[in-house]
């Protein structure tokens, strides 16, 4: 665990992380407690709930690929909207 105690007396938990560029991120969180045991707590507390908000990577079954043909037949078309005034090409056909 990485747990940082202030000149203060209140403990952090500190972790570093390297960027996709190379540069190393740290991060600090207060845990505000002067007290070891508690910030201990508090940190695999945090740590949990991180790992619960990750979304999960959605797993399709081996035998079910999708064919992108398949899957444009397979949506619902929209209907199409009568227009609100007659078409040109309607009042005049010698113009088209």
């Amino acid at each position: 665990m990485n747990l940082w105690l202030s000149p203060h007396g209140i403990w952090y938990y500190r972790k570093v992380t390297t960027l996709p560029c190379g540069r190393r991120k740290e991060i600090k969180k207060s845990l505000h407690t002067r007290d070891k045991l508690c910030a201990r707590h508090k940190v695999t507390q945090l740590l949990a709930a991180c790992v619960r908000s990750r979304p999960k990577p959605i797993q399709l079954p081996a035998d079910a690929t999708v064919d992108p043909q398949e899957q444009s037949v397979t949506q619902p078309m929209t209907p199409a909207t009568k227009p609100l005034a007659p078409l040109l090409s309607d009042e005049s056909p010698l113009l088209f």
